[in-house]
């Protein structure tokens, strides 16, 4: 039988996103399962990385002294220094512990597309997930575009777009 993320009727988002509870439950889940999982979900969410770009994290790009995380791009993005929550910083730590290699996750893209069929969705969901969250909560379409390493903002566009932003809280001008 294969664990997956529960899905309730309300979780009426399109497919390439999980929602709040989808993700807590894929969180929760996989920390029972394997806390490496659970590292690798928490980290690529929490950082927007593809499936590749997991497998560049290396321990020599983080910085726990001053909290930042070296974000290597594919696909030509742009790379960029990401400050790390207190969750990251565990997650890191108890990596480290376990480190058989300077990677963090030292597999390739194909054994994280296997590691996530466990779970049923695809990891690239999660750097999704990641961009359409920064949108609802309001955070600059400039940074968005910057977290995720976009080179040109259409691309950030489509999670402004899919965020089902009001213009409720909109200054008056």
């Amino acid at each position: 039988m294969v664990a997956t993320a529960k899905i309730t009727e309300s979780d009426n988002l399109p497919k390439k996103y999980l929602s709040d509870s989808q993700l807590q439950n894929l969180f929760n889940l996989a920390k029972t399962r394997n806390y490496r999982d659970y590292a690798l979900f928490y980290l690529s969410y929490r950082h927007g990385l593809r499936a590749i770009e997991t497998t560049y994290l290396t321990f020599e790009n983080i910085d726990l002294t001053s909290n930042q995380i070296w974000v290597k791009r594919a696909k030509n993005s742009l790379a960029t220094y990401h400050p790390l929550t207190q969750e990251c910083h565990r997650v890191i730590k108890k990596l480290a512990k376990n480190k058989s290699s300077n990677y963090l996750f030292p597999i390739t893209t194909i054994a994280i597309r296997k590691i996530c069929q466990k779970y049923n969705f695809h990891h690239h969901q999660l750097r999704h997930t990641c961009g359409i969250n920064m949108a609802r909560k309001g955070v600059d379409p400039l940074i968005i575009k910057n977290y995720l390493g976009h080179k040109n903002i259409q691309n950030t566009m489509i999670y402004i777009n899919d965020a089902g932003i009001n213009f409720k809280n909109l200054p008056e001008f």
